[in-house]
């Protein structure tokens, strides 16, 4: 199976998020793999207020924030269980259909150590950075969107919904192919 890192993107003009205000419980659990539903939503500020709104928006945080449309193609996924959706809060009124926060609470350890290239942190002993990623097919299963545990802060998604994404023309994204799937 193949597998894409997705990039969130913005074009000149687009509505980003200038911030991203959420409690502590939030930021202790984002990329844990644990729930986030008993935190309190967080709220959103945004730029560029009459510019256009994307179905991906780029900005303030590396959670996905994803507008409803986007939402309701992931609950149909088969993996939907390993995701949550958060609502998000904004006061500006011209936002008139909900965003939400994307807890994907799928982390995946499945990179192939033996053929991928990667530094190692000096003093922690952990990846500082992936310059070639290898992930084990075998252990990614049928997961559609995930984080990979070597790398918990960028979205990994399968080629089926990568393809979903550009036939349903969802925006504010793109992909990049990962080097290799054993």
């Amino acid at each position: 199976m193949k597998f894409w890192k997705l990039v969130k993107t913005s074009l000149k003009g687009d509505v980003i998020i200038e911030n991203f205000k959420c409690t502590s419980e939030w930021e202790e659990k984002e990329f844990s793999g644990d729930s986030l539903l008993s935190a309190d939503s967080p709220i959103i500020q945004i730029r560029n207020k009459s510019g256009k709104l994307r179905d991906f928006l780029i900005g303030g945080t590396s959670i996905p924030v994803v507008s409803q449309k986007v939402k309701e193609l992931l609950q149909k996924l088969d993996d939907v269980s390993y995701l949550e959706f958060i609502q998000l809060k904004t006061d500006d009124i011209n936002i008139s259909e909900p965003y939400w926060a994307i807890n994907i609470k799928s982390i995946i350890k499945c990179l192939d150590y033996d053929k991928s290239e990667y530094t190692v942190h000096e003093k922690s002993g952990k990846i500082r950075r992936i310059e070639k990623m290898v992930l084990r097919d075998e252990v990614i299963g049928d997961r559609n969107i995930f984080y990979i545990e070597e790398d918990p802060v960028n979205v990994y998604i399968s080629d089926k919904l990568r393809i979903i994404f550009a036939e349903k023309e969802i925006t504010g994204y793109s992909t990049e192919e990962l080097y290799g799937i054993v």
